[in-house]
């Protein structure tokens, strides 16, 4: 997780948690997996410190849509969620079950991969002259 992270609820950081794995790292484990064994997100995981943070430029605003709600949510959880991402990507990954086409949230791919897809795609059908372009 990344460091400097406000806490949520339940106010533990992520230096106590790296903290408590580096001293308990086999029960840490056995929790998550065991959490991800039965299909359970603990509910405390769950909660969450609600902040309404102004938007930029309506500080001096009435109106009650200048803020907008940031959710803090406990280490726990987040962890938990990335222990179940990183699951499911190598799984993913490795059966080979991810569409070629797909460029989102995909390692080692970004928004310029997708863009020089299209590129060729229209060069290709320019080229065979089976595209039609309209202004």
């Amino acid at each position: 997780m990344g460091n400097k992270k406000a806490p949520g609820e339940d106010g533990l950081t992520d230096e106590i948690y790296e903290s408590t794995f580096e001293i308990f790292p086999s029960y840490i484990t056995a929790l998550y997996n065991g959490c991800l064994r039965r299909g359970v997100f603990r509910r405390r995981w769950k909660r969450t410190k609600l902040i309404p943070m102004t938007k930029p430029g309506k500080e001096n605003s009435e109106d009650i849509s200048k803020f907008r709600p940031i959710s803090l949510l406990n280490i726990g959880g987040k962890v938990q969620e990335k222990v179940l991402i990183n699951r499911i990507n190598r799984h993913v990954f490795s059966h080979d079950l991810m569409n070629n086409n797909q460029y989102g949230f995909t390692p080692q791919r970004s928004t310029i991969d997708a863009a020089m897809a299209v590129k060729a795609l229209v060069e290709e059908g320019l080229a065979a002259e089976v595209i039609v372009l309209q202004c």
